[in-house]
């Protein structure tokens, strides 16, 4: 009251600044002092202060004129602002007024009191000194104000004078912020935008804030549902519980979301979209029940007056277009089947995106259990849809033969059995047993089928994150993790593995243990004896046998394959020993086995033969190795003597054979030609009488080896005299050798060991074949022609 009363008495009076036309810089020099670059209104309560603070001092009259004239202050107006401040001061006290506040009052209270008397003189600036006033005035602040050069970006007027253009005199600096509350009855208010604010929990608006024109509230975000409660429920149900846009959990809203999911996942599965019902549907349900509710709050009481939301929850019937029958959706399962395993399958109908079709998920630990057998058929309910297209696919030469397709097509999906073998493979082995049409498995068109109707593969890492994903199954299982560490893992190790295992008393072995975590199932492990330290058998020191955990299903089979037999060596160390030491190879064999690395190279072959055929399988049981010691016993030295027995004709017939081999060499050393096919002939040798034959070859085979090099020698014999008819004979052989170097290549740690008997059967019967070309003199073991050949190499492209 104290300041806004000396305000409004200089405002009743005329200025107390004089500008005398020729001391014009002198009297703005010397009202600079008093001057505030914020407020022309504090620039009076500046004026007042000195000019008090000088009276006070003063002893007369004279001395306050100099005072004026000094700083180009009229003194007769001073006299009258104070006497105008004085009448003032009087009638508020009559009024009954007072002022209770002590100290000085503060910008912000001071100019929000003059604010309130000049509501309509407040401007907006639009440019430098330019100002937009209210009603869409333009008005420019008077040059003489403190605020001329550095004009704020709102101010207030004491008056707008209209000379050569509008001015606003006696001006200050105020915050838009202050204007509201002092004018909310004069100010517009509009709304737009009306919209959901999940993080609020209710519909809100923009709004706008005006007075006379001006904009003094841009964009402020309000409560919508006082405003406008039909239009904030419809916005409410609409965005927060049909889309689900909402932070809070409800438990209605879950039900229901996993209602809905559950239908979107039944488009997915059957690849459509006109099952699940329209939004529309849901928000008139919503409405239907919940009139008046715009946000969380109002919801969360509408909820407890009605004692429960079981009113909210949806069913399927209000959700389906129409009915769908269980056994619409059986051929499409949510699980696919791997040995005691399962992987979760996820279906996604949505053509173009990376995860169009179904996707099985496989822990990364699996993935080397996956095989395309399990995968290449896809789901029953996708398998017709899949064969129609390989069908058609197929080239016209067997196309034709198969017409029409969909009668093909439902006989091999009502008759053709389900075998752990790829798609194409079932295929041409049923088509060809049922139609009599041999399709190889290379003319299926699998690389042109769909993206849809090839199972996707997302390998998921260990906190349940998937880490690849993509449809190539053998380029997932190249690039996974060859090994993977866990806390599942490290417990398993904890309790399974043992260092320096000499005599089977682990128990029995599982074939695989299963590793589990809060994530479900990480994959699997394989526990197999392994030797960590070899050595010759019968050796002083025998070698070294651990139990150790794998994670490779074939590299387990194999180590622990070994492992028991060293374990077994090792029970009978003194036996192989005593063996290694007395056994009379040398009367036996004779020179012979230099080609083989010498005496003590083949005497270790024969012993690891004879180790082979006393473990013949990977044990895993500790009675069965038990069985096995006892099986034994007294049995080793006739085993070894057998095995020599068997391997001392072919260490003869190979070195007579070689040696007529080097003798030709010898003696047609000048023949380019002649040394060019005693050089095949010579590697053909060294490929039926391998370095290692005495361990890889069963007893039916070594058996059939001196055989085989007798018929080699009458080759070389006869194509000295006629090397062309031997090329001859020899082209109509090599794609039969080209089939089996092809066949043997394909073989990995996934083919069958029914592919794999099959392609060495095959080897063999090439062999044979080689027999009843170039030795005919020499019975074959069993009827062979090319048309067996191609009948046999087509039975085991069709292997898995």
């Amino acid at each position: 009251l104290d300041e806004v009363a000396i305000i409004a008495a200089a405002l009743s009076v005329q200025d107390p600044r004089e500008w005398p036309l020729d001391q014009q810089e002198a009297a703005q020099q010397a009202h600079a002092p008093f001057q505030d670059p914020a407020s022309d209104f504090q620039t009076f309560l500046n004026i007042w202060k000195r000019y008090h603070e000088h009276r006070q001092h003063a002893a007369s009259q004279n001395r306050m004129r100099k005072f004026c004239k000094a700083h180009f202050l009229s003194f007769r107006r001073m006299r009258e602002w104070f006497d105008v401040h004085q009448q003032l001061l009087t009638i508020l006290k009559d009024s009954g007024e007072k002022n209770t506040r002590t100290g000085e009052a503060s910008y912000q209270q001071i100019h929000k009191a003059i604010l309130c008397g000049y509501l309509s003189n407040i401007a907006m600036r639009k440019e430098k000194n330019m100002y937009t006033a209210a009603r869409n005035r333009e008005v420019m602040i008077f040059p003489g104000s403190g605020l001329f050069k550095k004009g704020p970006p709102w101010i207030v007027a004491a008056e707008i004078v209209e000379t050569t253009r509008s001015f606003a005199r006696i001006a200050a600096k105020i915050d838009p912020e202050w204007i509201e509350p002092l004018a909310s009855g004069l100010c517009r208010y509009t709304y737009s935008d009306p919209h959901w604010e999940k993080k609020r929990g209710e519909v809100v608006a923009f709004e706008q804030v005006s007075l006379f024109g001006l904009i003094i509230v841009a964009r402020r975000s309000v409560s919508y549902g006082r405003i406008d409660a039909d239009e904030a429920a419809r916005i409410f149900i609409r965005c927060a519980l049909v889309d689900g846009d909402m932070n809070q959990r409800l438990r209605f809203l879950d039900k229901n979301r996993v209602l809905i999911a559950s239908i979107e996942v039944m488009e997915d599965k059957l690849r459509c979209r006109d099952l699940l019902v329209e939004d529309g549907v849901l928000f008139s349900f919503y409405a239907e029940r919940l009139p008046g509710v715009f946000d969380i709050r109002t919801l969360q009481r509408r909820i407890r007056e009605r004692g429960g939301d079981d009113f909210l929850l949806l069913r399927q019937e209000n959700l389906l277009r129409k009915d769908l029958a269980p056994e619409v959706l059986a051929p499409f399962p949510d699980h696919l089947a791997l040995d005691r395993l399962s992987l979760s399958l996820e279906y996604h109908f949505n053509p173009g995106a990376a995860n169009d079709g179904v996707t099985a998920r496989i822990p990364h630990g699996l993935i080397g259990m996956v095989s395309t057998a399990t995968t290449d058929w896809l789901i029953p309910g996708l398998q017709k849809e899949k064969i129609t297209f390989l069908l058609k696919a197929l080239p016209k030469e067997f196309r034709k033969r198969l017409l029409p397709v969909s009668t093909t097509v439902d006989t091999i999906l009502r008759e053709m059995p389900r075998e752990p073998v790829p798609l194409a493979v079932a295929l041409s082995t049923f088509i060809s047993r049922r139609f009599g049409i041999h399709i190889p498995a290379a003319a299926w068109p699998l690389d042109a089928l769909p993206e849809y109707l090839k199972m996707r593969f997302s390998i998921m890492g260990d906190k349940g994150r998937e880490i690849g994903s993509g449809r190539d199954l053998k380029a997932l299982q190249d690039a996974a993790p060859r090994e993977i560490t866990s806390n599942a893992l490290e417990k398993a190790k904890a309790i399974w593995e043992r260092h320096e295992v000499t005599t089977w008393n682990f128990g029995d072995l599982p074939q695989e243990i299963i590793l589990e975590s809060g994530h479900g199932v990480e994959g699997l492990v394989y526990p197999a004896l392994v030797v960590t330290e070899p050595s010759a058998i019968g050796a002083e020191e025998p070698s070294s046998v651990s139990l150790r955990l794998f994670q490779d299903y074939h590299k387990a089979q194999n180590a622990h394959l070994r492992g028991v037999r060293i374990l077994f060596a090792r029970h009978f160390n003194r036996d192989f020993k005593y063996i290694q030491k007395q056994h009379p190879l040398k009367k036996q064999i004779g020179p012979e086995t230099a080609y083989f690395g010498g005496d003590r190279k083949v005497q270790e072959a024969i012993l690891e033969r004879t180790l082979c055929l006393l473990i013949p399988y990977p044990m895993r049981t500790s009675s069965a190795f038990q069985k096995a010691i006892e099986a034994a016993s007294g049995n080793i030295l006739a085993l070894a003597l057998k095995t020599t027995s068997e391997a001392s004709p072919i260490l003869k017939a190979y070195a007579k054979t070689r040696e007529i081999i080097r003798n030709l060499e010898n003696l047609h050393r000048n023949n380019k030609t002649t040394l060019s096919f005693l050089a095949e002939m010579m590697a053909r040798l060294n490929s039926l009488v391998p370095q290692d034959f005495i361990v890889a070859y069963d007893s039916q085979r070594l058996e059939q080896i001196p055989r085989y090099l007798r018929a080699l020698e009458i080759r070389i014999e006869k194509g000295l005299l006629h090397i062309g008819k031997d090329r001859e004979k020899a082209a109509g052989i090599s794609l039969y050798e080209k089939q089996v170097s092809q066949l043997l290549a394909e073989i990995t740690a996934g083919t069958s060991e029914e592919k794999k008997k099959a392609i060495e059967d095959f080897r063999w019967m090439v062999e044979e074949y080689q027999i009843a070309v170039f030795a005919q003199g020499i019975k074959t073991t069993r009827p062979v022609s090319p048309k067996r050949l191609e009948e046999r190499y087509g039975d085991i492209e069709k292997m898995a």
